[in-house]
């Protein structure tokens, strides 16, 4: 019931008289969602041993957190992110996880909006690791979301790579592989020599230079914006 009012955005003093919650007690928000099937019943054993003090409950595929907190959540964010490597060893590691925080039970449901957001950005990502994200952490992939004309600029940027074999997999290799070519050859099964010249071509038909700071930061929003669904700034609503 508490867990529902304070997603539902009841107001915090009605919220305080029936759940016996301090108002001032703000509320670390994690969303985990899975890349497959998980069944989250397997989970809740989990949850319960790291996080005692948390609400949760799963609902819909996805794995929903609550953890009261003070106006410093740093203490709390240790706990979540251990939480999430706990989950990924129960549940398996391809699990999605962001966070938000809300500084009053009130702000419960723009945390949750936030965190649900940041799932679509995280989930677009060719180097996501397992771990709970924060939006402050995804300002690029958030500003190339809400400009259309922008992501499909940069998404075109990668279309010659279909001409080319298995070029666009070995960018994507590449940035799961943090950059390391050695393991990029490894993970592809290829020689070195092979994966530089794929890079190569890349640089040929893209005419970015993956083998510069600014090329990978390029190449990388263009893998983004492939993957990512189209987000409206919520500031350019109409009321």
């Amino acid at each position: 019931m508490l867990l529902q009012n304070l997603l539902d955005g009841t107001p915090a003093p009605t919220v305080a008289t029936t759940a016996g919650v301090d108002p001032a007690t703000g509320f670390l928000v994690l969303l985990c969602r899975p890349r497959n099937g998980v069944d989250w019943s397997r989970c809740a054993a989990t949850v319960r041993a790291a996080l005692p003090d948390a609400l949760f409950r799963a609902d819909s595929g996805e794995l929903i957190i609550l953890l009261p907190t003070l106006e410093n959540a740093a203490p709390a964010r240790v706990g979540i992110a251990d939480l999430v490597l706990a989950l990924g060893r129960t549940a398996g590691p391809g699990m999605y996880a962001t966070q938000a925080f809300a500084p009053t039970p009130q702000a419960v449901p723009a945390a949750v909006d936030e965190a649900r957001e940041a799932l679509l950005l995280v989930a677009a990502m060719p180097d996501v690791r397992l771990r709970p994200y924060q939006m402050q952490e995804l300002l690029i992939e958030l500003a190339v979301a809400r400009q259309p004309a922008v992501r499909q600029r940069l998404a075109d940027l990668l279309t010659p790579l279909g001409s080319g074999k298995d070029l666009t997999h070995t960018l994507e290799t590449l940035f799961d592989c943090g950059l390391d070519r050695e393991r990029t050859t490894k993970a592809l099964h290829i020689h070195r020599r092979t994966l530089t010249y794929r890079l190569q071509r890349i640089r040929e038909l893209t005419g970015i230079n993956p083998a510069t700071a600014h090329g990978i930061q390029v190449l990388r929003s263009a893998l983004v914006a492939t993957r990512l669904p189209v987000l409206t700034d919520p500031r350019h609503k109409k009321p």
